[in-house]
């Protein structure tokens, strides 16, 4: 708990941070913009404290996105509670909003008493604004950012995992990723399971990824060392260290974390299978939503809506079609079972997929000679031969290595 302590503080109290650091950027005085931060992680004032164990009064905006329950107000005006601890764009509204009000009173207020009066009716008027209009805003901008991508979803599965995969970690740094988690909640407590949420861990392992490169390519010592532990968390899904510490700065990285992130969530899951014929079935029910021109990537939507991606082969579009005969066409409704499309296996991995079955003896290679000192010239001469470029038939004796299951 102590060493939970010295993490989980600063993204607990990151208001009180960032208050201090917007201050600065809009020329407010730092103390005051620290002073709204630790004022909006206030205790008692967080929904996750107002609610417990209390029936709302009522709720506003019923029957809407926004419906909010209401379980306190501020002479009569109803407050919408927020758990703004760890949040980004409140605070940041909140300072802006306070830098306007001190400039403003500035003006009015007498020289005299300037010193006291300016931050106090800075604090008075910011702090009442931010609570009852500026927090519930930021909150509803997560709720119409998690409308918009379900209403994606209904529509296409694989672009909003695309949507989610990209912008999670944007959506992190803002603080608007919190409209998703009463999705996910639903989902999970009426379905057993949630997909909307899915892409989030594409993100975050393309995030631990990027930074575990960066550990192996960077000389910076101190990039090293963080590198490491933000590692560790991104795999365990706490992505703001290496957001904040490492891939912002870098500003590349983080580009390159989302991009990737985007792509995992737009795929998915898969399987590879090694095919023992050169035909493709269709595995579910379902419809052709896309046969590409070159006949070597197809998509299917199942009848319950499910999307699927069947790719044949490794960079196999560079082809352009040749060694692929489709059997069936956009918009064709099929049956599992149903043959869609027959390739020449022999002919795709002559001309494209040994450059795979280079990369898996050259591992086999180092095995075999480096590290078990197995000394066979004939098998030798032809492994090094294949490192050259040259490339071996598939029914040469090289490939009995790969069945000798002593060496797996």
């Amino acid at each position: 708990m102590i060493i939970n302590a010295a993490g989980d503080a600063l993204f607990t109290f990151l208001p009180l941070f960032l208050g201090y650091t917007a201050a600065k950027k809009f020329g407010l005085k730092p103390m005051l913009g620290l002073a709204i931060g630790a004022a909006m992680c206030y205790p008692a004032i967080q929904s996750s404290a107002v609610s417990a164990g209390v029936d709302p009064l009522y709720t506003i905006l019923d029957g809407t996105m926004f419906a909010s329950p209401v379980y306190i107000d501020f002479f009569g005006i109803p407050v919408i509670s927020v758990d703004y601890t760890g949040t980004v764009i409140p605070v940041i509204l909140a300072v802006w909003f306070a830098s306007k009000c001190e400039k403003l009173f500035h003006k009015f207020v007498p020289d005299l008493v300037k010193f006291f009066f300016v931050p106090m009716l800075t604090l008075l008027v910011t702090l009442p604004v931010s609570i009852l209009f500026l927090g519930p805003i930021a909150t509803f901008g997560s709720t119409l950012i998690s409308e918009f991508t379900l209403a994606i979803r209904s529509f296409s599965p694989l672009l909003a995992g695309g949507i989610v995969g990209l912008t999670w970690q944007i959506l992190v740094i803002f603080g608007m990723h919190w409209g998703f988690i009463p999705v996910y909640i639903n989902n999970v407590m009426t379905l057993g399971y949630d997909n909307v949420m899915m892409p989030f861990f594409a993100c975050t392992f393309a995030t631990s990824a990027v930074v575990l490169a960066i550990f192996f390519k960077t000389k910076n010592k101190k990039l090293k060392e963080m590198a490491i532990p933000n590692f560790i968390s991104g795999i365990f899904g706490v992505t703001e260290p290496a957001i904040y510490g490492i891939l912002l700065p870098l500003k590349k990285p983080f580009i390159i974390s989302c991009i990737a992130g985007g792509i995992g969530g737009a795929l998915g899951e898969g399987i590879a299978v090694m095919p023992e014929e050169g035909a493709v079935y269709a595995p579910v029910d379902g419809t052709i939503s896309a046969f590409f021109q070159t006949g070597h990537a197809i998509g299917m939507t199942t009848e319950n809506g499910v999307q699927l991606l069947i790719h044949v082969g490794m960079d196999t579009v560079q082809l352009e079609g040749k060694g692929f005969k489709p059997l069936a066409a956009a918009g064709d409704i099929v049956k599992k079972g149903q043959k869609l499309l027959e390739f020449d296996m022999d002919f795709i991995s002559r001309l494209h997929l040994d450059s795979i079955a280079e990369k898996i003896y050259f591992e086999i290679y180092y095995y075999l000679f480096k590290q078990k000192g197995i000394d066979d010239p004939e098998h030798k001469e032809k492994l090094e031969k294949l490192l050259q470029g040259k490339l071996v038939e598939r029914n040469s004796n090289l490939y009995s290595y790969l069945d000798d299951k002593s060496f797996q």
